[in-house]
């Protein structure tokens, strides 16, 4: 997932998606799931997750659930990403 969010692309397909899925919850500036809010240190944790596994949790913790084609979309979209250069 770090690499995703190493790219402005990811970054905004990834808040993007997220926004979708907490709806208004993030109106307010702050971002919460199941309680917790989701800061610079979860952001980081994060980032050693595949970008399957953060979804599945992402969907469990705001009963969101995502479809094979819905997920098959999204790696499509991050197919077109290129990758950031070490």
């Amino acid at each position: 997932m770090s690499d995703v969010l190493a790219t402005m692309q990811g970054k905004m397909l990834f808040m993007g998606l997220a926004g979708k899925m907490l709806g208004d919850k993030g109106k307010e500036g702050k971002v919460e799931a199941m309680g917790f809010e989701v800061g610079p240190e979860m952001m980081s944790m994060m980032g050693g997750f595949t970008v399957l596994r953060l979804f599945t949790l992402m969907g469990g913790m705001t009963d969101a659930k995502f479809t094979k084609e819905q997920l098959l979309e999204i790696n499509a979209k991050l197919n077109k990403i290129k990758r950031p250069k070490k």
